[in-house]
């Protein structure tokens, strides 16, 4: 009883501390977007109104999560026998769908502009600070959602840490874009720079939707891909080689899995000698049971036993006789 009251314990602390991961990040969307909102609108920077609607799109996103993280853990009831981990997958695949639109908007915003010649961008030093203190925020807020979704083993954080870490990248080429900007209006350079140069705000924006477009693309074909009930084929491979390696397990008959947030739901067939008895071909099951949560902890395993009558032609025999 007391083991059980200690891992319910240590079960919502780790909960609570993905929710706070998740509500910090949250946050820190919101300073993140009204900084670079405000300095968008200032400097007409295409590439930071960008970062700017790219940042909103990230404080739904965020919300999205922390409202995924609260709902996972959620037992399961009547009408969900597996749970709801899953939210954590759907947050992930809407997630990319919205992102998707700031892709769309910042191309054709670009291409309006280049054929419109709207290049009137005017940076300022703060308005480069804003960007500066932007991928600080986000190096520490990557950092944090890293360390709490390796130690809870949370996909929906980790799917945020690797979102994140697309937004330094994609800051960093706005710096870029921003300071080149900066510096035409600050030396007389010839003409055919001055107007290269000008246009290097928007060939950031292009940059910046290009790295959005790409992380969406992964994120939103990973999530689908668990949302139709497909698992990592390396981690069915590993699950594999422990069942056949485990002592009193002659053969693997069928062995399906299934991904729900961080928990693996694996249905399991396995074949041992005809001639044992029933309690003995229980404890290899639960053998094999815990070899796999050793491995995968979070796991929810159901294992049928069969009889292996080519193993033992004795007892395939006598099974022949007595059918007859």
């Amino acid at each position: 009883m007391a083991n059980a009251v200690t891992t319910q314990d240590s079960v919502s602390r780790e909960a609570q501390r993905k929710e706070q991961a998740a509500l910090l990040s949250f946050f820190s969307c919101l300073v993140l977007t009204l900084l670079k909102l405000f300095a968008g609108l200032y400097t007409n920077s295409l590439a930071l109104l960008s970062e700017a609607l790219h940042s909103a799109l990230d404080l739904v996103a965020s919300g999205m999560t922390w409202l995924a993280v609260r709902l996972a853990r959620r037992p399961a009831d009547a009408d969900h026998t597996y749970g709801h981990a899953r939210m954590e997958n759907l947050s992930a695949f809407l997630e990319s769908l919205l992102l998707f639109g700031v892709c769309a908007y910042v191309v054709h915003e670009g291409i309006h502009r280049l054929l419109t010649d709207e290049t009137m961008t005017e940076p300022t030093l703060w308005a480069l600070g804003i960007v500066v203190i932007s991928i600080a925020l986000d190096l520490n807020r990557v950092r944090a959602l890293r360390k709490v979704a390796r130690e809870s083993k949370s996909q929906a954080l980790e799917a945020d840490a690797m979102h994140f870490s697309t937004d330094i990248i994609s800051s960093v080429v706005v710096l870029a874009g921003l300071l080149a900007v900066y510096l035409v209006g600050i030396f007389d350079l010839d003409p055919i720079w001055r107007s290269w140069l000008n246009k290097a705000d928007i060939v950031a924006a292009f940059i910046v939707a290009a790295i959005i477009f790409v992380v969406s693309l992964k994120m939103c074909l990973k999530a689908a891909h668990v949302l139709m009930d497909g698992c990592s084929p390396q981690v069915t491979a590993c699950v594999r080689d422990i069942v056949e390696k485990s002592e009193g397990v002659q053969s693997i008959k069928s062995l399906r899995m299934r991904s729900s947030g961080a928990a693996y739901f694996i249905d399991l067939t396995i074949q041992v000698k005809a001639s044992i008895s029933v309690y003995d071909g229980h404890e290899i099951s639960k053998r094999v049971e815990m070899a796999i949560r050793d491995k995968f902890p979070d796991s929810d395993i159901q294992t049928h036993v069969e009889p292996s009558f080519c193993q033992d032609r004795s007892v395939q025999n006598a099974s022949a006789i007595y059918t007859q």
